[in-house]
């Protein structure tokens, strides 16, 4: 790897790779699963950026990013060893005592609801970004969305 590729491709490492692996955590719910996935899709950057590939921006680097770690965690749903163990509960550290109750409900729902409540409340994208993200329609982003808020709020009252 020459040294601008290693450069850019450490720089979006220190930009992205935290919201990356808190992407793969939501939506693997294991800690070991999402380091893989994050792995893997730092080194699609790495591969990608060899090959000569032009990112527009900063925010297309990270939605790149965020589709091959939305993809390889779908690849990692798929596996036999996935669908044959338990799940665990992952300890997180958490600033107050009521964001480490919101995550573990959210974590509590399902796949779908996760990624969309992830996607919109903590990376801050709009729904027509998650739709391009997850290759859905804007309207069923919102369907998501919606189901997934009544069923947080279930969980919570």
């Amino acid at each position: 790897m020459d040294a601008e590729i290693r450069s850019r491709w450490e720089k979006a490492l220190a930009e992205h790779g935290d919201a990356v692996y808190r992407l793969a955590l939501t939506r693997t719910g294991h800690k070991q699963d999402a380091e893989d996935v994050t792995q893997t899709t730092f080194l699609r950057y790495a591969e990608a950026l060899e090959k000569g590939t032009k990112y527009e921006s900063r925010e297309h680097v990270k939605a790149w990013l965020f589709r091959v770690a939305i993809n390889q965690s779908k690849n990692l749903f798929s596996t036999a060893w996935f669908r044959h163990r338990a799940t665990l509960t992952e300890e997180l550290t958490f600033t107050q005592e009521s964001y480490r109750e919101i995550y573990f409900v959210v974590q509590s729902l399902p796949e779908k609801y996760r990624t969309v409540i992830h996607l919109y409340y903590y990376e801050g994208y709009s729904i027509k970004e998650i739709g391009g993200l997850l290759g859905k329609k804007e309207n069923t982003v919102k369907s998501l969305l919606k189901r997934g808020r009544e069923q947080l709020r279930e969980e919570v009252l």
